[in-house]
């Protein structure tokens, strides 16, 4: 059962459950989190600004429906 929501994410609360967040800090980890997706035959992670300082997905309007899938 998903533990985290897409409205737990953005200052505008919106989004339903998601299967999976992973937190790329470093951008080198970006081609390791798409390799290990790739192995795992998934669809592509939903990308997801979530800048440092400000911001905080502020910018991100999601489905209520949520999102199968890995959320990056």
């Amino acid at each position: 059962m998903p533990s985290t929501t897409l409205a737990s994410l953005s200052t505008l609360r919106l989004g339903g459950p998601t299967s999976e967040v992973l937190l790329v800090a470093n951008p080198e980890d970006w081609f390791e989190l798409v390799r290990t997706i790739g192995d795992r035959q998934e669809d592509p992670p939903l990308t997801h600004g979530h800048g440092h300082g400000h911001g905080h997905g502020s910018n991100v309007i999601a489905s209520d429906t949520g999102h199968v899938g890995t959320v990056a």
